[in-house]
């Protein structure tokens, strides 16, 4: 699940949205739900510098009061390695060496 509007539509992102698809890895636009995550297989993000790093602990926060600077956790997520991610992980790196080449040699 990857939220389909309201986020950055990144390089990584769209890489791993083709990936899914070829990996025949379902994939729903729709905004996850942080109250169904203790059902999640794993999560995680994607950026350009990250590329994709798996979350292992997901912190469930109350929404702190304007003048409260405490932040209390009310729950805690926490994600086993996750074969799919893996799957996804070795994807993406094969993709990269397909789409990347050597700016500057040594």
């Amino acid at each position: 699940v990857t939220a389909a509007s309201g986020i950055l539509e990144g390089t990584m992102r769209r890489a791993v949205l083709q990936l899914c698809e070829g990996l025949g890895i379902p994939v729903e636009l729709a905004s996850p739900k942080v109250e169904e995550a203790a059902s999640w297989a794993g999560a995680f993000i994607t950026s350009t510098s990250r590329l994709v790093l798996p979350i292992d602990e997901l912190l469930l926060c109350d929404d702190p009061a304007a003048e409260d600077t405490v932040v209390r956790v009310r729950s805690r997520v926490q994600f086993a390695e996750s074969e799919l991610i893996q799957r996804l992980l070795k994807a993406l790196e094969q993709w990269l060496g397909q789409h990347s080449r050597v700016l500057l040699d040594s």
